[in-house]
């Protein structure tokens, strides 16, 4: 069973703006292959150019994620600009193309530590964009990356992200490493959050998701209240972030919980430059801290029955 994420009369639309964009895309990774610069592609651009290939006015895009060597930014930041692409105001590393797409290059994948980014890259395997050899991530990681993004860094369901993980699944089928997989959740400390996630998918449309993967991520129920507040996020909105928070805190003593939850509201500058990216003014830092705080309040509110606090709801893919 499909989830349905582009209606019928809306399939024409995003069938163009996708062709567009992939004709920017491997413009621009053509490039970066005359220059040297090391490149992967993953979410959506990985998979539009893998699992949606046939069917590309299906999968619906927000921005395009570009991997590259944290030696490599300054280079591919120029070529980005050498084309036309513009910085995109308090986003991070994101460029857009008038007329095309929006770029986000990373050289980090956010809350990961750096050695799950070296075993990222390491796995990745070639792949194509039209005539443009690049790289796509290998299933198993692809799989992990959909898993800790959706359920830890954003903790909430899209039906875009479901459906990719169905795809994911159904096309790679015994490619799959499940203990692979079950491995890297445990090295980011994220059973809980994802069991969550893959519980609140489940109650409205299973996934073809092994129930001895599911068991072994093992029962959330050492910290009912922050389970129900996990699920209640997965449920109703979306705050970024939320799920890294609730992570921590579901493997702190209980002694340690207002402190860490002040870290996490008033973070440190190692922690912003994770979060934003290296060289944000120390303005747009604090802006984005205090942007947090607030909607941590209002979600809190929210999550809690007070009807003046609101959380805008999660959009786009």
């Amino acid at each position: 069973m499909r989830t349905l994420v582009v209606g019928p009369a809306d399939a024409r639309a995003v069938l163009s703006a996708n062709l567009r964009n992939l004709e920017a895309l491997s413009t621009l990774l053509s490039r970066f292959n005359q220059d040297g610069i090391w490149h992967a592609l993953f979410k959506g651009a990985a998979f539009l150019a893998t699992i949606y290939a046939d069917d590309p006015g299906s999968r619906p895009m927000g921005d395009l994620d570009v991997l590259v060597l944290p030696g490599d930014l300054g280079r591919a930041e120029e070529t980005l600009a050498d084309l036309g692409y513009q910085v995109c105001p308090n986003r991070g590393r994101e460029f857009l193309l008038p007329g095309g797409p929006r770029i986000d290059l990373q050289s980090d994948l956010w809350h990961l530590p750096p050695r799950e980014v070296e075993i990222f890259r390491s796995r990745c395997v070639p792949a194509r964009v039209g005539p443009v050899a690049t790289r796509v991530p290998e299933a198993s990681e692809h799989f992990l990356l959909v898993l800790v993004h959706a359920a830890i860094r954003h903790a909430t369901v899209r039906p875009t992200w479901v459906e990719d993980i169905r795809r994911l699944i159904e096309s790679h089928g015994p490619a799959i490493d499940w203990s692979r997989i079950l491995a890297g959740v445990r090295r980011v400390r994220g059973e809980v959050p994802v069991s969550l996630f893959l519980e609140q998918i489940a109650a409205n449309c299973p996934l073809p998701v092994p129930g001895s993967f599911v068991r072994a991520l093992g029962p959330p129920s050492r910290r009912p209240l922050l389970a129900k507040v996990y699920r209640r996020l997965l449920a109703r909105s979306e705050l970024l972030y939320a799920g890294e928070l609730l992570t921590h805190l579901f493997h702190l003593p209980r002694e340690r919980l207002p402190g860490d939850l002040l870290r996490f509201v008033l973070p440190d500058s190692e922690t912003l430059a994770r979060r934003y990216g290296p060289g944000h003014p120390a303005a747009l830092q604090a802006r984005r801290v205090l942007s947090l705080a607030l909607r941590s309040v209002a979600a809190a509110g929210r999550l809690f029955g007070c009807g003046a606090c609101r959380v805008k709801p999660a959009r786009g893919p």
